[in-house]
């Protein structure tokens, strides 16, 4: 029953680091790449990321494999090899970020800063958006127009 919530959680942080690390590496292979050869300089970047990517599909199958007759009883609960690679990818997850924390660019803001005008943006667009929609049931958006 907690799974659900967990992996809910899981996933939502997951997607905030991929969106991330999406821009992040489009924006670096733009930066670095020079601009008569940038189209090869980005498919040998991605090439390589695919190329990563799968040897760290086969690496963690083969160790799934290999970690199959571990099991064992940890706070009411049996664990098993899934349980280990899952906090392993967790781990290894959590040393990108501590790592990339410390990558600073000359004219870039701070992470804290970029939060916090998003909030300052956020709210008060999400508070236009019902009063909007409200107002164009009502038709009288429409007529504010005409006026």
């Amino acid at each position: 029953g907690t799974a659900r919530w967990i992996l809910s959680a899981t996933f939502f942080f997951d997607g905030i680091l991929n969106a991330g690390y999406a821009i992040a590496s489009n924006s670096y292979m733009f930066k670095i790449a020079p601009r008569e050869n940038r189209s090869m300089y980005v498919a040998a970047i991605t090439g390589l990321a695919g190329i990563c990517g799968g040897a760290g599909a086969m690496i963690a199958g083969a160790l799934l494999q290999w970690l199959t007759p571990v099991h064992f009883d940890l706070w009411g609960r049996t664990w098993t090899n899934y349980h280990l690679l899952f906090a392993l990818s967790v781990v290894l997850r959590w040393m990108g970020i501590v790592m990339a924390h410390r990558i600073r660019e000359p004219q870039s803001s701070r992470t804290l800063d970029v939060v916090a005008s998003l909030l300052d943006l956020l709210p008060a667009q999400f508070l236009q958006y019902p009063m909007g929609w409200y107002r164009r049931l009502l038709g009288t958006e429409d007529k504010e127009k005409k006026t």
